[in-house]
């Protein structure tokens, strides 16, 4: 199903061996070495004098490689082990080397102005906070506080008091990680500004009483700006990344949600049952995810469009049949396979119409796997024809498994879900929810998936919770009561 996905002039190189993708990825981060350090030189000549330049200072250079090359060494390996999603695809990379690039850029181009000017306190105003929020926002709190560490090394590096300059970098990029790791509008980033503003200047304000020098109110000032700066950058630059990485920021999560979103509209008018199974879905896989620590929002945003390819035939799907009449009876089992395999195909094609990220587009691709649609298998097995040989690989859906916990959750609850509605009493339910996991395991679906046994337990029993509470009952007929007449009532024949 790979076949289906749309290939950009940046996912042409990923189709590298995986030695030269490598290699590739240590290139682009010895770029980022050289760049750090032309970019460190001239910060360096702008924090001097121009009769000073910073290449006559071959010491101060030497130092600044080892320390900027033996951080990007163990930032690299340690990234490669606990934070392997960043090197998944060549784009993530760039966008990674990208981001801490820019904050070196920035950092250079106000220490030109600081000195052009002579306004040394606007050193204080780089955004250094930047780097983490954009960083956390799109790969999580460990790549973010990664990028932070790099960050704030690189802007602290030949400034006149590095260590203050460090704690500023380093506390507001933890500031700004954690405004974005909750991140659910807009406001949210804007009190992260503010979060980041106060926490420079207190740094600015600790670190200035401990080095014992003099308090410049116009380092207060630049200092509390450089956070609202850092906080604006981060929201402009959400749409610019989103394009870049192809995953979708918490903020355009939150907007996929909206009902009147055209793509569920549509689902909802042309194929309610699967509407209805899809919000299902969603809730299922809200409580699962956050069982686990994954991602909720995300795992309920491809919830609601796993299924959106159902839209061009509903009447194919059992959901949305009405009076009895199924468009199957009149088809060959392996006809109707087809038909039913087509929806994950049209669904990435709609996804793709509709602007859809690549990381919502993977619910859709791999919600099904390579399982097998028994139903029509087992149809096929039973039509009695000995002259044609039945195979169960002929009725797979022709996808890939969930690369992800949040796919090989939706793809779960897809199973669970539909399972459930035969469900008649808690007992049955929970059978029903163990057995259907257990097809998939067996079926070697979650393979890929990084997942463990313990969460997959996490997952059973936060399925149970969920449709307990969606099968809720009630009182089969409430009593009716007379209405109370007053005593002088009297009945008149």
């Amino acid at each position: 199903m790979k076949k289906l996905r749309r290939r950009t002039e940046g996912e042409s190189l990923e189709r590298l061996s995986p030695q030269w993708r490598a290699r590739l990825q240590e290139w682009l981060w010895l770029g980022l070495f050289v760049l750090g350090l032309v970019a460190l030189n001239a910060l360096q000549f702008s924090r001097t004098t121009r009769l000073t330049p910073s290449f006559l200072l071959p010491r101060e250079i030497l130092a600044h490689l080892m320390i900027l090359g033996t951080l990007i060494t163990a930032v690299y390996y340690y990234s490669r082990i606990r934070m392997p999603a960043i090197w998944q695809r060549l784009r993530w990379t760039l966008f990674t080397v990208g981001v801490i690039l820019t904050v070196a850029l920035l950092d250079k181009i106000i220490g030109v102005f600081s000195v052009a000017y002579q306004i040394s306190s606007l050193s204080y105003a780089v955004p250094a906070a930047f780097g983490a929020a954009s960083m956390g926002l799109f790969f999580g709190a460990g790549a973010g506080f990664m990028t932070n560490i790099v960050v704030s090394v690189l802007v602290s590096l030949g400034a006149p008091l590095a260590p203050v300059d460090f704690l500023m970098a380093f506390g507001g990029g933890l500031i700004g990680l954690f405004s974005v790791l909750r991140l659910s509008k807009i406001a949210d980033l804007a009190f992260g500004g503010v979060g980041i503003g106060l926490m420079n200047i207190a740094l600015y304000l600790a670190g200035t009483t401990l080095e014992k020098a003099s308090i410049d109110l116009w380092a207060v000032l630049w200092a509390g700006l450089g956070g609202l700066v850092s906080a604006l950058l981060t929201l402009a630059a959400i749409p610019i990344a989103e394009w870049a990485t192809q995953r979708t920021s918490p903020l355009g999560l939150v907007q996929l949600l909206n009902p009147s979103h055209p793509l569920l509209a549509m689902l909802r008018e042309k194929a309610p049952g699967t509407y209805h199974h899809s919000c299902n879905v969603a809730d299922l896989g809200e409580s699962a995810a956050q069982a686990i620590g994954a991602d909720p929002l995300l795992t309920k945003v491809g919830g609601y469009f796993h299924d959106i390819g159902k839209i061009e035939r509903p009447e194919f799907f059992m959901e949305n049949q009405r009076d009895g009449i199924n468009p199957h009876d009149e088809l060959v089992p392996n006809m109707s396979k087809m038909i039913l395999a087509t929806h994950i195909k049209k669904g990435l094609e709609l996804g793709r119409e509709f602007g859809l990220n690549e990381d919502i587009l993977q619910f859709i691709l791999e919600h099904h796997g390579t399982s097998v649609i028994r139903y029509f298998y087992v149809k096929a097995l039973q039509s009695g024809n000995k002259d044609c040989v039945i195979s169960m690989d002929d009725y797979r859906y022709d996808s890939q498994p969930p690369q992800a916990r949040e796919t090989a959750i939706i793809m779960l609850a897809d199973s669970v879900e539909a399972a459930s509605r035969t469900a008649d009493n808690g007992a049955r339910l929970e059978s029903l929810v163990e057995e259907a996991i257990r097809d998939r395991l067996n079926d070697g679906q979650l393979s890929q998936a990084p997942l463990t046994m313990a969460d997959i337990e996490k997952i059973k029993l936060a399925f149970c919770e969920t449709l307990h509470a969606m099968k809720h009952t009630r009182a089969e007929a409430y009593p009716k009561l007379e209405p109370k007449r007053p005593s002088w009532w009297t009945r008149t024949v």
